[in-house]
């Protein structure tokens, strides 16, 4: 199946061939165990991140224009099937997505109620 890994640690947009949903946490990193959408592309693709990605101190994220605020490590974009399954994304991994990502690194995550 045809994605598209958006690397924040590294600022690198790549295409990626999973066999199935198993790979994606993978592609994901960071110890991914829980992946969601975070939003979907006007062409219908979807955006896969770690759902618990802000507890983590991963230390890099990503900024897309689907989605109002920065998204904490990689994203996988992937494409949707009319059943809501999976398929080959539409997106290209072209200067026309790279000029609509943005890549970013986060100095510190700060936990709600923690006292320094």
């Amino acid at each position: 199946m045809k994605a598209i890994l958006l690397d924040a640690a590294n600022g690198r947009i790549t295409e990626a061939s999973p066999k199935d949903w198993s790979e994606y946490k993978d592609l994901i990193g960071h110890g991914c165990d829980l992946f969601t959408v975070a939003c979907y592309l006007p062409n219908g693709d979807a955006l896969l991140i770690d759902d618990e990605g802000l507890l983590k101190n991963i230390g890099h994220a990503i900024k897309v224009p689907w989605y109002p605020a920065p998204l904490m490590g990689n994203g996988l974009i992937v494409g949707t099937g009319p059943d809501g399954e999976t398929a080959d994304c539409k997106s290209e991994a072209d200067m026309k997505l790279a000029d609509a990502v943005e890549f970013g690194r986060v100095a510190k995550v700060i936990k709600l109620g923690a006292t320094e």
